[in-house]
């Protein structure tokens, strides 16, 4: 279980839905995603009530949405929550040996608890975020590389 740097933050879950809701996600997504995001504020309304959210906030529940509408669960966690080396091998989607090298190679900050690492949310979706970035750079290149290697054999 995952435990964190500040406080007793826990993360949220929500299980994947069913039926009718799954099918209100999908409806209430569609809805939301019509509104035009202008500024970095958006007013929710919710009957007589309202209340306004930064737009990162608004973004974030259409992802929610989309992801219950396909039938996903979604875990939303603190991002200065700690977690394991087995949840961050999971979350990042390689094998916790790998984790662990990207780890001793400094590629994620971690700390050490005991003989235990312990990695903070927010280094492992940076290095998530950097690891795409050089995924599509190294991409482009390659189409590049490609396009020429097509234009020279022609």
């Amino acid at each position: 279980m995952a435990r964190t740097f500040s406080g007793s933050e826990k993360g949220t879950q929500i299980a994947p839905l069913s039926g009718g809701l799954q099918e209100l996600s999908v409806t209430a997504g569609l809805t939301l995603r019509s509104i035009q995001v202008s500024s970095d504020l958006v007013e929710i309304r919710v009957g007589d009530h309202s209340a306004t959210v930064p737009s990162s906030a608004f973004r974030g529940l259409l992802q929610i949405l989309d992801l219950l509408a396909r039938g996903h669960g979604v875990r939303i966690d603190p991002m200065d929550e700690e977690l394991t080396t087995e949840e961050a091998a999971r979350l990042a989607g390689v094998s916790r040996p790998h984790l662990v090298g990207l780890l001793e190679k400094g590629e994620i900050p971690f700390r050490k608890v005991g003989s235990r690492r312990r990695i903070r949310a927010s280094d492992l979706t940076a290095y998530l975020e950097r690891r795409n970035q050089d995924r599509k750079e190294a991409k482009r290149k390659l189409d590049e590389f490609a396009r020429a290697l097509r234009a020279l054999v022609r």
